[in-house]
């Protein structure tokens, strides 16, 4: 099991209006948003993971429109994603636009970028003709040295950025340069005890093997023994050491969550037992689900919920009628502040890369293939009888099926969650998202 290379992070930032998902599109290569907007999820905020010239794999952040001072409630979350995104990222595409010259809101934004001493690429959009660039000129003053003429629409210019990016990227790492083990996330919206949990799991009665250096800005990973084996946690500085502006307003973005996640082959889903299921909760889950890791929450604070008979049975239960897509994730309550269950987070975290590594021999998955098929089929389609045929297993973390049918196009989604939570359950894949792809025979 490799620990995955971290992804460059490239956030897309502009006052209103500029191109900025235009752009986004562009280089994600469609037409619509990767993540669709769910509750709690402050709008005109997209990311997403793409290859750039082909081998570079990136993550792309679209953020609102900046406004210096903004007035409505949903406007200041919109600059906070901004304000977010642009100390999370390690480039930044400053989109202004090329026929309204600069105005007010590009210098002060400009301002904002030049304290970053980050690689900044300002992209004047809607240049889509060579007599429009002798208004470049003028862009300068905003300071950076990276000036380039692109149009979004028409994707001109947008190959000469890339080109003089490349040296910025990485390419996609070869298994032997992916470092072994396994590596876990510990994430969650803030104050639920990350840091603690962390500390603990690095305590003085462990041995730490070392702190590596990661790719970008103090990203550093901590690898420990536990039982015999190597296990690293992602970027455990980003996660003690958090600056201000993050601390304040990382509750309305899952942006810091991005890197750990890409990273790690198990995800550590923090939540506070004193508050319940969250939005933020949820978005933290359902991204854990789309990178296709393992999972687990760790319910903290435990210590400080008042018990009944059964209360950890009924909280378990309420989270899964909360978030019905992560009821893979096994639940285990601890207490950072007293210690209490915490190594059992190393424990399941082993228990579910064990499972995750697994490959099911195709005899024995058809063989249970045709048992759910023959106690539960999916509906008729156009007249006939929906029939998977055969299957085999293509991959494993996250384990991912491919299944042959005479019309895999009408297999509705009720059936991929029943079927996919049929194999968990019959091949013990607790922990593991299962990734099913149909295809016609």
């Amino acid at each position: 099991m490799n620990v995955p290379s971290k992804k460059p992070i490239i956030a897309i930032v502009g006052r209103p209006n500029v191109g900025k998902s235009s752009l986004f599109n562009r280089l994600m290569r469609q037409k619509k948003a990767v993540v669709e907007d769910t509750p709690g999820v402050t709008r005109d905020r997209n990311y997403g993971d793409t290859l750039l010239l082909e081998t570079c794999p990136v993550t792309l952040i679209d953020t609102g429109g900046f406004e210096p001072n903004p007035k409505e409630a949903t406007h200041k979350q919109i600059q906070q994603q901004c304000q977010l995104a642009i100390e999370e990222a390690d480039i930044v595409f400053f989109v202004v636009d090329g026929k309204t010259g600069i105005l007010p809101d590009d210098q002060t934004l400009a301002r904002h970028l030049n304290k970053t001493q980050k690689p900044v690429y300002v992209l004047v959009n809607k240049v889509d003709h060579l007599r429009q660039e002798d208004r470049l000129f003028d862009f300068y003053r905003l300071g950076f040295d990276r000036i380039f003429p692109v149009s979004a629409l028409h994707g001109t210019g947008v190959q000469d950025v890339l080109d003089d990016l490349k040296p910025l990227l990485k390419e996609t790492p070869s298994e032997k340069e992916e470092r072994e083990g396994l590596s876990l996330a510990i994430v969650g919206k803030p104050n639920v005890g990350k840091s603690s949990i962390v500390n603990d799991l690095i305590g003085q009665e462990r041995v730490i093997v070392s702190e590596t250096t990661g790719t970008t800005r103090d990203a550093i990973d901590t690898t420990l023994s536990y039982k015999g084996h190597h296990i690293t946690l992602i970027d455990t500085a980003g996660i003690r050491r958090k600056s201000r502006i993050s601390r304040k307003i990382e509750r309305y973005s899952v942006i810091s969550a991005i890197s750990s996640i890409d990273r790690c082959n198990i995800a550590v889903l923090v939540m506070d037992a004193t508050q319940g299921v969250t939005d933020q909760d949820a978005k933290i889950a359902d991204l854990i689900v789309q990178k296709g890791k393992g999972a687990l929450i760790a319910l903290n604070k435990w210590d400080l919920v008042t018990k009944e008979t059964n209360t950890l049975r009924n909280y378990i239960q309420g989270i899964y009628r909360e978030l019905p897509f992560f009821d893979f994730a096994p639940v285990v309550s601890v207490s950072a502040l007293t210690g209490k269950r915490i190594m059992r987070i190393l424990e399941i975290a082993m228990e579910i890369a064990k499972r995750g590594g697994r490959k099911i021999p195709t005899s024995r998955f058809n063989k249970i293939l045709r048992e759910i098929g023959n106690s539960h089929t999916p509906v008729r389609y156009k007249g006939k009888r929906i029939k998977i045929l055969y299957g085999t297993q293509v991959k494993t973390f996250p384990p991912t099926f491919l299944l042959f049918s005479n019309a895999p196009e009408a297999i509705p989604p009720t059936y991929h969650r029943f079927l996919s939570s049929r194999l968990r359950e019959a091949f013990d894949f607790t922990g593991l998202p299962i990734r099913l792809v149909f295809k016609r025979r």
